[in-house]
């Protein structure tokens, strides 16, 4: 993996060691942590040549009561939390960290959609938060 990363950000004049080696560090701490892969890529019709992390970000959802029973103790053990997995992407571009990188919430499951109106993530996946903006 560090091959390719260091591969790709070789072409980048804003790119010293320091800055390559913490990039290095967050992204193997990302794939490690979270158990993603990296490659490069083309991307688009333009072809730019980017970085591509992706896996599964495992997620847990404790069940809400929605019907507004009263909840018991008992009922509480009862209901399991749901845990779901999101098929995460983020692209980076030759100017990370200058640039911020792309982050797209994909599904290729059946039934699985993303809400359309959805405070950060639009109908494409693409998630577009403040942090990731700034």
């Amino acid at each position: 993996m560090n091959e390719i990363i260091t591969r790709f950000f070789s072409f980048s004049p804003h790119c010293k060691p320091e800055v390559l080696g913490r990039i290095l560090h967050e992204v193997e701490n990302l794939c490690n942590t979270f158990h993603f892969y990296s490659r490069d890529a083309t991307w688009g019709v333009t072809q730019q040549e980017k970085l591509c992390i992706y896996g599964g970000l495992p997620i847990i959802i404790k069940k809400s009561n929605s019907d507004h029973t009263p909840l018991t103790p008992d009922s509480r053990e009862q209901a399991p939390p749901h845990r779901y997995v999101l098929p995460l992407q983020i692209w980076l571009t030759h100017l990370y960290p200058i640039e911020p990188p792309l982050v797209f919430l994909l599904s290729a499951e059946q039934g699985c959609r993303i809400a359309s109106n959805h405070k950060y993530v639009d109908a494409t996946g693409r998630c577009h938060t403040p942090e990731l903006a700034a």
